[in-house]
């Protein structure tokens, strides 16, 4: 089930609540789900319309201690309860951040927001074009895949309780020419690479929402 919210409610900084926590996860295991996802990101400062607050990385390599902290209690929990997790990275939409503040702050300018859906599909189709932007966004999967868990001591990449990485949140190219399809095809590659090569013992999934998030093109699924 999607629980994007757990580092958060794991952390003991703003949003943290361990005892709503522990009750959710334990009814959770009451009626048999074992396996949650959740959001390693939340990027910018929460100023853009819709998004949420508190963000992880409130500017480039900066972060909010205090939910990687709430992440590793929150891995350390599951590990625990023999449940998994498939932890997603980036987003493709604006409510936490994601591909438009990687572009914001790559000098692209202030993201669109999805009531124009015109302007916010031209305007997030530019981030698997950006080098800036792209690198910006590897380099905090760097930084989270390589992370070792303040509870346990264990790297990330030896946790029992970790399923899979997931590249992002419902990732699309937003355009439908081959340029732009081909950049996108070519990122969902080089962040899979990026994650295997640090983590080779879990999965590492695109987050894709399929048919759809492929601007109905099956050659691009």
């Amino acid at each position: 089930t999607n629980f994007w919210y757990g580092a958060i409610l794991a952390s003991e900084g703003m949003g943290g609540n361990r005892e709503r926590l522990k009750k959710e996860l334990d009814l959770m295991q009451e009626i048999g789900i074992t396996n949650i996802r959740v959001l390693v990101g939340g990027d910018g400062t929460g100023e853009h319309e819709y998004q949420i607050k508190p963000t992880l990385q409130l500017a480039p390599g900066v972060y909010n201690d205090t939910i990687l902290r709430g992440l590793d209690y929150l891995m350390a929990d599951l590990e625990q309860r023999n449940m998994k997790a498939v932890l997603y990275i980036n987003n493709a939409w604006e409510w936490s951040g994601g591909f438009g503040v990687y572009l914001d702050w790559a000098g692209m300018g202030k993201p669109a927001t999805p009531k124009d859906w015109v302007e916010y599909q031209a305007y997030h189709s530019q981030f698997t074009k950006n080098e800036k932007a792209k690198k910006l966004a590897a380099d905090h999967t760097r930084f989270i895949v390589s992370r070792t868990n303040t509870v346990t001591g264990k790297p990330y990449s030896e946790s029992p309780a970790l399923m899979a990485w997931e590249l992002a949140n419902e990732p699309r190219a937003f355009a439908t020419d081959d340029e732009t399809k081909a950049a996108f095809a070519q990122w969902i590659q080089e962040q899979a690479q990026l994650i295997k090569s640090m983590d080779p013992n879990h999965l590492a999934t695109t987050g894709s929402e399929g048919k759809n998030g492929c601007e109905v093109d099956m050659d691009l699924f």
